[in-house]
């Protein structure tokens, strides 16, 4: 007996709605070695172009005329998806199969939670209406089965309608299971599992019928992409953030004055240490309206103590407590604003490593802006850090106006901090600029002609794409997110189901937005992801900016990738005089000038030419 998947169906009758009629027929599938034609005495003899045949659980489509074994490495034979009913052992690829009914992706360790979904595509009207479900098992759709009103189904050509992709999931621990489903074990055959029936539906496109022919023509990828997480969100090239210290008792009023406008006119944002310990009623909730403007908040100690004696002044007698000056000011700064920080800035950049392992045992702070000396040692503390910077407890930074600074002993007024800014760019890492005051008397204030011009020049560079500009907490978060979360992926009718298992490790993303980079040799249709998620598709690079929290669907069309065009030199020009470091494209490949030259590139004329690279 052979069976037709009613995901199919459903496309199949999608794609035949071209008028206010709709229907759709359903046969059988033949399997190999039953070929569908015949001989003169009904034996079965082969297959002609476009039949189609089941073997090895993968429905297989006729290139022409065949009688041979499906297979990929036969080009006679297409390979068009997995056979949902398939009542042999395929390749362990995590999938579930339920009688042919539906899909559902399968994911399983010996202690962690399960994942179940199942695909449940529909029929719609307006998108909110619909009209009929493939298989209406968890999507509580309370609509027929669209095999069941096949012959009766109509609408009005203007009408909106589209086939609906959409998934059910549900969660469950060992102790909730309450029924049992068939899964493909690691060794390829069917075996048993417990599962439970709490599902929420999401959906994740709506296709309208005339560009339903334009979904992947297979429905289950047998190859799965890697997933990587990008260095920088959305693929900037580094990371920046802004820093400003001394909030409270009217050390450095500039912050409320200058900072807090500045800032948010431009769309940019900031991070605003707070001094616990001297914040009024009033500066509590200023400090409030910056979390609401987006800056976000970090300790910076309940008294500005000095940790330790410092080098200039041995003999200091100092006051420290770190329970008071870290975990008091911390819960202080929450019950005030409602901001939990989970960065510490250290006052006057002074530090006991006493305190410092106090700090890295203590759960409420993450990260520590680098300490200038340590026991009364010198520590480094200014700098850009690297790319894959290892230690949250030693984030380097560059001090505005700072005597050790490099920056501030090589240039002048704005171009202090826009050359930090460039070299951050240039290095590919993550640069912390710190300030205190601006325009007021709290120490090394900026001058606010020089705080705007830098602002200005901060938000060219950040809206031409060529720095990711955030808080600090979320720039090392992302960098940390990037070591401890891993995506698995699964093939997904249309497409690619991608998760990441955010209760394990330090996977802890939570709302903060991810780019994600994964290559693809289809073009992309749609991507759903959470609220406010974007992606971009350069040639077979597809780049996805979301919050990994909840799922992430790939939905792929049947259309090659658009090439990208890497010969981006200017081409060669006959009978032009090039000079020695000019680049060209030609035949292919790119070519640079080794001096003075005349002839066309090759790896004739004794070398005038090099080749770089090959391009497109």
């Amino acid at each position: 007996m052979t069976h037709i998947s009613k995901i199919a169906a459903a496309v199949a009758l999608a794609t035949c709605a071209t008028s206010s009629a709709f229907a759709a027929q359903c046969s059988d599938f033949n399997y190999y070695p039953d070929f569908p034609q015949l001989t003169w005495d009904g034996q079965p003899s082969h297959a002609d172009k476009g039949d189609q045949l089941v073997h090895n659980g993968i429905i297989w489509q006729a290139n022409w005329w065949t009688n041979s074994e499906p297979s990929a490495e036969d080009n006679s034979w297409s390979n068009v998806g997995l056979m949902s009913c398939i009542d042999k052992p395929i390749d362990p690829n995590s999938t579930v199969l339920d009688d042919g009914k539906e899909w559902i992706g399968y994911k399983y360790t010996s202690s962690d939670v399960n994942g179940i979904y199942s695909f449940s595509p529909a029929l719609m009207k307006d998108r909110f209406f619909p009209i009929c479900t493939v298989k209406d098992y968890y999507s509580n759709f309370n609509a027929p089965e669209c095999a069941d009103i096949a012959d009766t189904m109509e609408w009005q050509p203007e009408d909106d309608v589209s086939l609906m992709l959409t998934y059910s999931v549900s969660d469950c621990y060992f102790d909730s299971f309450s029924a049992s489903m068939s899964y493909v074990d690691e060794d390829g055959f069917v075996g048993l599992v417990a599962t439970c029936l709490d599902w929420v539906k999401y959906d994740y496109d709506f296709v309208p019928l005339p560009e339903v022919a334009e979904l992947n023509d297979v429905m289950f990828e047998t190859e799965i992409p890697q997933v990587s997480i990008a260095t920088w969100r959305n693929d900037a090239p580094a990371a920046y953030a802004m820093q400003h210290d001394d909030w409270c008792g009217g050390i450095a009023p500039g912050i409320l004055e200058h900072v807090y406008p500045e800032v948010s006119e431009r769309g940019l944002t900031t991070s605003i240490g707070v001094v616990a310990g001297s914040c009024t009623e009033q500066e509590w909730q200023q400090a409030k309206d910056f979390v609401d403007a987006g800056f976000s908040i970090f300790n910076h100690s309940m008294t500005h103590a000095f940790n330790d004696a410092p080098p200039w002044d041995q003999n200091l007698t100092t006051n420290w407590n770190d329970q008071e000056q870290i975990h008091q000011s911390n819960m202080a700064i929450a019950d005030n604003t409602g901001y939990v920080p989970s960065m510490f800035g250290i006052p006057y950049g002074i530090w006991r490593s006493e305190s410092d392992h106090y700090m890295q045992k203590y759960l409420g702070i993450s990260s520590l802006r680098a300490p200038s000396f340590v026991d009364g040692q010198f520590s480094q503390s200014h700098g850009i850090n690297a790319a894959d910077f290892a230690d949250n407890y030693r984030i380097l930074g560059n001090l505005y106006d700072d005597d050790w600074s490099p920056y501030n002993q090589a240039h002048d007024g704005a171009a202090k901090i826009t050359s930090y800014l460039d070299d951050t760019i240039a290095s590919g890492g993550f640069g912390l600029q710190y300030f205190h005051g601006v325009n007021d008397g709290s120490y090394h204030s900026v001058p606010l002609a020089d705080y705007q011009t830098f602002l200005d020049y901060l938000k060219t560079k950040v809206d031409n794409g060529e720095v990711w500009l955030d808080t600090p907490e979320n720039i090392i978060k992302y960098r940390n997110l990037r070591d401890e979360c891993q995506a698995e992926v699964k093939a997904i009718p249309y497409g690619y189901l991608i998760e990441f298992n955010t209760g394990i490790n330090n996977c802890h993303a939570g709302s903060l937005p991810v780019t994600l980079k994964m290559d693809i040799d289809k073009k992309v249709k749609h991507v759903s992801g959470s609220l406010g998620s974007s992606f971009e598709q350069v040639g077979k690079t597809l780049s996805i900016t979301t919050a990994i929290d909840d799922p992430i669907i790939v939905v792929l069309t049947n259309l090659p990738v658009e090439p990208v065009n890497t010969c981006n030199e200017p081409a060669y020009q006959s009978g032009q005089t090039y000079n020695y470091g000019d680049k060209v494209s030609y035949q292919a490949q790119i070519w640079q000038a080794k001096w003075t030259v005349d002839v066309a590139p090759s790896d004739q004329h004794w070398g005038a030419w090099v080749k770089v690279e090959d391009c497109n």
